[in-house]
């Protein structure tokens, strides 16, 4: 069936490469053209044609979709056809439909003009405050994982506790902006991998963990270049300061247990002096790499925010401003294929990953409980960007209303809002409502995709933002 509807589009396509009757009109838009170079390639008309038939989101080429109905239909695909032949501008190719509502007076166009404001209010106003405060909750998780090294006691157990909880808000707000230093080099320009040094989730090892407790490995001084992330980081500060009994989470066939080892630290009192050792030197990494992603983003140091701040400029990593927006929305996309679908929806049984009803031991957070208070946080980070912080409030919120798209950034406001209030709804723990109210966290799922709905649909076919690729083929 796919095939044969496909073979209908690109004859309709051929027909248009050999006749191409149709006199152009008058137009400011070059259709087709996903990348803004200022040409439409095959690739970008084959990429047309998926569109049409459904194979991919009309978000990943924003410029065929003329009349922003969600839809690319075969008068949109012959604009792009024309678009190629005529090199985007040799002669003119089609209007723009106007927006549903008046545009502000401005002496360049609303979108591409507004685009190194929005950039800036991101990297001054959002993200280096928020690495600012993580840097500090870091330092102080340190000194109290060291204090609680140096006296193991309920008093210090408590307190370490408290700044790794401290520690963990700052860094759950920072989820969503994890591109350039923090993100991974293979998928962000200016990427250093920085994020997973931190917190490896969800690539975690909990046995590995218990291993190296029993093994002593983190006293080598090679031990983070030498083990994998999910060994160490706040995931694996969490089963060190907040899982309770001596049980550990290895199989009986792994040689902890197997060889008696774990046992007989444990027989030896030893357990509780070894894994607050072992917390201690996983704070100290925590609290550097806190600092180097804090670096990175200052003026004062690799000044990553001034990459942001100026791209399309001369110097900047980024070679337009839409480049560099796109990397901010691949981070920001964070609320779909992390919150959402892994987050809540494994849990909760909606996630195909789950193969039971629910699987409540699949949340984020099991030892601390605060799985729900993380979802919390990155909505906190979420609105920061989509609502503005700071001084000028401007956010993609504001970027919509410049668009003319006042009304979709007030129905998405609206639904960043319900998810928030449904997910503060969810009774006690995460983990406990998966198994006692179920529909409560079903609710707030319903919430954050109604979100994410408008974010992979009209936000960024009227921004002419382009979808991650990790979340193309995710239509729900």
């Amino acid at each position: 069936m796919i095939s044969n509807r496909f073979s209908s589009w690109i004859g309709g396509v051929a027909i248009v490469l050999l006749v191409m009757t149709a006199p152009p009109s008058s137009a400011q838009v070059c259709a087709g053209d996903c990348d803004d170079s200022g040409g439409v390639s095959i690739a970008e008309l084959i990429r047309g044609v998926r569109i049409a038939l459904g194979m991919e989101l009309v978000g990943q080429c924003s410029t065929l979709d003329e009349n922003s109905n969600g839809n690319v239909s075969i008068a949109e695909l012959i604009a792009a056809v024309r678009s190629a032949l005529t090199a985007c501008g040799t002669e003119p190719l089609r209007t723009p439909t106007p927006p549903p509502t008046a545009m502000p007076t401005a002496t360049s166009t609303p979108g591409t003009s507004d685009r190194p404001a929005l950039l800036a209010q991101i990297a001054d106003e959002v993200v280096l405050p928020a690495v600012r405060q993580f840097d500090s909750d870091a330092a102080n998780l340190a000194g109290a994982a060291g204090a609680y090294a140096a006296r193991p006691n309920a008093t210090t157990l408590t307190a370490a506790r408290a700044a790794w909880r401290a520690a963990m808000d700052s860094f759950q707000v920072l989820e969503p902006m994890h591109f350039g230093p923090a993100g991974s080099a293979s998928m962000f320009m200016g990427g250093l991998g920085i994020r997973d040094e931190i917190y490896s989730w969800p690539t975690v090892n909990r046995c590995a963990v218990d291993q190296t407790t029993v093994d002593g490995d983190f006293e080598d001084s090679n031990f983070f270049s030498s083990h994998l992330v999910n060994v160490y980081g706040l995931d694996a500060l969490e089963l060190l300061l907040f899982r309770e009994g001596d049980d550990n989470a290895c199989s009986l066939r792994i040689d902890i247990n197997r060889d008696g080892t774990w046992d007989a630290l444990v027989s030896s009192g030893g357990l509780q002096q070894r894994q607050a050792d072992y917390a201690s030197v996983v704070a100290d990494e925590i609290a550097r790499q806190a600092t180097r992603l804090r670096d990175e983003w200052e003026p004062s140091g690799g000044n990553f925010a001034a990459e942001v701040r100026n791209a399309g400029q001369g110097g900047s990593i980024y070679g337009s401003a839409k480049e560099a927006l796109d990397e901010v929305f691949a981070a920001f996309f964070f609320v779909d294929t992390k919150l959402k679908d892994v987050k809540i929806a494994l849990p909760a049984g909606i996630n195909p990953n789950c193969f039971d009803s629910t699987c409540p031991e699949d949340v984020e957070l099991p030892f601390s409980g605060d799985s729900k208070r993380a979802l919390l946080k990155n909505l906190d980070g979420i609105e920061a960007i989509f609502s503005g912080a700071g001084t000028s409030e401007h956010g993609y919120a504001g970027y919509l209303r410049l668009m003319g798209a006042t009304d979709l950034a007030n129905r998405m406001s609206g639904r960043l809002a319900a998810s928030r209030q449904s997910t503060e709804a969810i009774p006690g723990s995460l983990q406990q409502a998966v198994v006692s109210d179920l529909g409560a966290v079903t609710d707030a799922y319903a919430e954050i995709q109604q979100f994410t709905a408008d974010l992979k649909s009209q936000f960024v076919s009227i921004l002419g933002l382009t979808i991650p690729q990790e979340g193309a083929g995710d239509n729900d």
